[in-house]
């Protein structure tokens, strides 16, 4: 028996049934185009990572430098590595992008009190 399947016949072979459908759903999936992502969604897809690494947070950057949250969590992993000028670095970039943002500005603030009340501007 055969079956018309996105316009071409397929012989149905009893037994393979489900195989068949597979393999054939797998094949035109050969001839669908599947649309080139932005690289602002490409760089939410890099931060959307259970736990991104800093190297996926700096592709994500370069990628979308307005990437806010980005930018955010680059400055946590900085901080957490005791990286104390590149964190408030990443936090400023992140003010500067987006001035009300309140996890940067709280980033900010503890970054300032983990170097001793340091100047954060």
């Amino acid at each position: 028996m055969a079956i018309n399947l996105l316009s071409r016949k397929v012989l149905w072979i009893p037994g393979l049934g489900a195989l068949a459908v597979i393999v054939v759903g797998a094949v035109a999936l050969l001839f669908i185009k599947i649309p080139e992502r932005t690289p602002a969604e490409q760089a939410r897809t890099l931060v959307e990572v259970a736990r991104p690494s800093e190297q996926d947070l700096s592709q994500a950057i370069a990628l979308d430098p307005t990437f806010t949250t980005a930018w955010v969590k680059r400055a946590e992993l900085r901080l957490a590595a005791g990286r104390m000028d590149e964190a408030l670095e990443d936090a400023n970039a992140a003010i500067k992008l987006v001035p009300e943002l309140q996890s940067a500005l709280q980033l900010r603030a503890k970054i300032s009190a983990a170097r001793g009340g340091a100047t954060t501007r």
